[in-house]
């Protein structure tokens, strides 16, 4: 059998060695690839969180803006409900509505939440703040919104975690 110089192949060495990079490389490629799915799982996650947030604050603010009556409870108030009220706590992680409809979930996600009302000159103020948490990171917000329909509401002493309010038909 007559060899040519130039057609000679590799050597199983030669194989092994070129085997050894490829893996090498494969193995540190899927290290950066199982990092950026958790960093876009996190992010993800952390996305809807602030979802969460902003629908419980608007939710609230929209709610109580027009309100003609408002009130901060402590929870035990919940026990005796007045079916011509709607009421905003925080229950199993949860802000929730109840009204004569029913318990809606306004928004998951939400740890705790205090509402305060505070008296101004010619206004009356809702201030509320709310606990959020995931997975990552717990968040806090702290929110205002001014109460169009009362002029005067007796200010809380303590910060409470239930809201009851009765809306302009």
């Amino acid at each position: 059998m007559r060899r040519y110089v130039g057609d000679r192949g590799f050597s199983l060495v030669e194989l092994m060695l070129a085997l050894s990079l490829l893996a090498f490389v494969i193995a540190i490629s899927s290290g950066y690839y199982v990092r950026s799915a958790q960093v876009f799982r996190d992010a993800d996650q952390q996305s809807r969180v602030q979802v969460e947030v902003t629908r419980a604050v608007s939710f609230i603010s929209t709610e109580v803006r027009n309100a003609v009556e408002i009130e901060v409870l402590s929870p035990a108030a919940l026990q005796a409900r007045d079916p011509a009220s709607s009421y905003i706590f925080v229950d199993n992680g949860a802000l929730r509505r109840w009204n004569a409809s029913g318990e809606t979930i306004v928004a998951e996600h939400v740890a705790g939440a205090q509402f305060e009302l505070i008296s101004h000159r010619e206004a009356t103020t809702l201030e509320f703040t709310l606990q959020v948490g995931g997975r990552l990171r717990e968040l806090q917000t702290r929110s205002e919104v001014l109460l169009n329909n009362i002029t005067e509401a007796s200010p809380t002493l303590n910060p409470e975690r239930v809201l009851r309010y009765k809306r302009a038909n």
